[in-house]
Parts: C-alpha cells; structure tokens; sequence
C-alpha cells in the first residue's frame, strides 16, 4: 500500500482510486472524483452530486452516502464537485510533469464565484476564484 494521499485524509472510493484512463494525451494515468465519506451526507437525501452527474455515474449507497456506478466513465467535468454543499468531493489530478505526486483539486461554490483550491503534494496550495457565468433564463 503507497502512501497517504494528500487528498483529505479520509476514506475515498478505492475502486475509482485503480480507475486508469486518458488524462491530457497520456494513457495509464488515473484522474478520478474522491469521495469523503465523513463529510458526505447525501444532501440529506437530495445527492445533489447524483443529480448533476451527465454520466450518471454516482449513486446512494446502502449507507446514505454517494458511492461510484463505474468510475472509469467519468470524464472529470468537476459537476458534482461544484454542487457539492459539504465539500465532500474533491478531483485527484495525475502526477505532474515534473514527477511531482500530482495534486488535489477542490471547489468551493459561492453566490457570484467559484472558489478552486490545488493543493499539491508538496504542501504547497493555490487558489483560483472565478466569477460565476450569468446565462440569462427566458420565461
């Protein structure tokens, strides 16, 4: 067993953690969604990240909590990480270019921005806010 993920130091999906799958070009390199199972309570039964899902790849598991269908499916379009009210999901990115460990990516929803947090296995943390997109809704 390798060591400790600089994830959140929780329980994560061990099946998407051996989930290979083309990242940038490169094939073998695993990107998958980390699920905090301390920290998920299904939305208390809404699973906000279920229902946002395009592949349809999250589902309630036997505890309440979100748990993968087939983590190799998913295409890492960070949906679920954004509706997520707990922070209870984050996005393993592959190891970096310079044989870094690679990073963890987290995202924090506001009412005007998002808020994405890297944090890298060297301990350093970066943090971008963008402004959220205002799609005008005909009635």
């Amino acid at each position: 067993m390798g060591a400790a993920k600089p994830d959140m130091g929780r329980t994560t999906d061990a099946a998407a953690a051996k989930s290979p799958r083309r990242f940038a070009g490169r094939v073998g390199v695993s990107v998958v969604v980390l699920i905090d199972r301390e920290l998920c309570n299904g939305c208390g039964g809404g699973y906000r990240c279920a229902a946002i899902c395009p592949g349809n790849l999250l589902t309630p598991g036997e505890d309440g909590k979100i748990q993968y269908r087939e983590p190799s499916l998913c295409w890492d379009c960070t949906a679920c990480l954004k509706v997520c009210p707990r922070g209870a999901l984050a996005l393993r990115l592959p190891n970096g270019e310079d044989g870094t460990d690679g990073a963890i990516l987290k995202a924090s929803m506001g009412k005007d921005t998002i808020r994405w947090t890297i944090r890298f296995s060297d301990g350093r943390v970066k943090v971008l806010e963008v402004l959220n997109r205002r799609i005008p809704v005909e009635t």
